[in-house]
């Protein structure tokens, strides 16, 4: 999915690999991944790849790198080391090599921080496997998950890349409507509305790339304006959320606003029984249904759970032609609800395993 969303925001030479999906490098093609990007985690700049066998020819060939592009002499470096099967296993010595290998290129000092310092530090993260070393550079700075919108949350919220992910799965078209009726705090309905309107997910946000001193602002403003008129849409559908907790409902408001999509959604408190959002799909309009029911490991419910996800399996079995996302940590309350189901992805989210379903899936489960 990620390397799908890439091509759409115009990445080119795209290739999936262990380390996540890698793109022909630009400052535009950056600037386009960080803003743009509903699903991930952040934006590396990663320097030519080489062997290392010795501490001395890893701080060489480290300091070869155009570090004068990324930082600045007394900034703070916060850098991060994984080595397997490599002769080079010593974290903190590696650690050390790079850092003394960075001021080479920069002819002056850098303080190194640990990473519960990092704030306001230029991440580093280095990986060895079997002496092939990967440099790479942060250029997002926090997780891109975080907008900048949600500064009211509801109870076990669900992060914005996994809300994003699980839209994405359902098969939503973005051209119907879509309602989530468990939304907590509205990030599924809110991010589905930022998809609807074509908006830049990173807009509200600062990025680390801000602080290189090679940035030009002026060319990312260019693309910032670039990605809002090509990608800006006005749909003349409502995107719906609903919750019983009136605080939720009031939360999601706040945070559909902050996001720029409130003209596109429509909250409500509501019980799942006597939500109106989902009255607004039929059979004309079958649209999609997207949502993170609570599954009682970080929401109480008990005894009343699968009854929950029974009367939601009851409305989706009425209207067949609408698409599903749903995502929870217990399948048993998945497969009790009465449609055709199966587990598609699986991800760990809050520290639980969790699992992506959708109708009549395709994918297989990952192992």
């Amino acid at each position: 999915m990620l390397r799908d969303e890439a091509a759409e925001l115009g990445l080119r030479d795209l290739v999936v690999s262990d380390l996540g999906v890698r793109a022909k490098f630009s400052w535009n093609a950056m600037f386009r991944a960080n803003l743009g990007s509903h699903l991930a985690t952040r934006v590396e700049f990663c320097l030519p790849g080489f062997q290392a066998r010795r501490f001395d020819e890893l701080r060489k060939k480290v300091s070869r790198a155009p570090w004068s592009r990324f930082v600045r002499a007394r900034q703070n470096v916060c850098i991060r080391v994984k080595s397997q099967k490599s002769r080079l296993m010593h974290s903190g010595a590696v650690i050390q090599r790079v850092h003394e290998a960075m001021q080479d290129a920069i002819e002056g000092r850098l303080t190194l921080v640990k990473p519960a310092d990092e704030a306001d530090a230029l991440r580093v993260n280095v990986t060895l496997r079997a002496n092939a070393c990967s440099v790479r550079i942060d250029t997002s700075g926090d997780p891109l998950h975080r907008r900048g919108y949600r500064l009211a949350v509801g109870k076990a919220p669900l992060r914005e890349d996994l809300a994003a992910a699980l839209i994405r799965f359902s098969g939503w078209d973005r051209e119907s409507s879509l309602v989530d009726p468990l939304m907590g705090s509205g990030v599924i309905p809110i991010e589905a509305a930022l998809m609807a309107k074509g908006l830049p997910p990173g807009a509200g946000r600062s990025f680390a790339f801000q602080d290189f001193p090679s940035f030009e602002a002026s060319s990312f403003e260019a693309t910032l304006k670039s990605l809002n008129e090509t990608g800006k849409r006005n749909p003349d559908f409502l995107i719906h959320g609903s919750d019983r907790d009136a605080g939720s409902v009031e939360a999601a408001r706040a945070n559909a606003e902050r996001a720029g999509v409130l003209d596109i959604v429509r909250f409500e408190q509501a019980s799942l029984s006597g939500a109106p959002a989902l009255a607004s799909l039929d059979e004309d309009a079958p649209g999609a249904v997207v949502s993170n029911p609570p599954y009682g490991k970080r929401v109480k419910g008990g005894a009343s759970l699968p009854a929950l996800y029974k009367r939601l399996g009851s409305f989706l079995a009425d209207r067949p032609d609408s698409e599903l996302g749903l995502v929870t940590a217990d399948r048993e309350f998945a497969y009790g609800m009465g449609i055709r189901l199966a587990p598609a992805i699986a991800t760990l989210h809050g520290g639980s395993r969790v699992w992506f379903f959708r109708r009549e899936a395709e994918l297989p489960m990952p192992g």
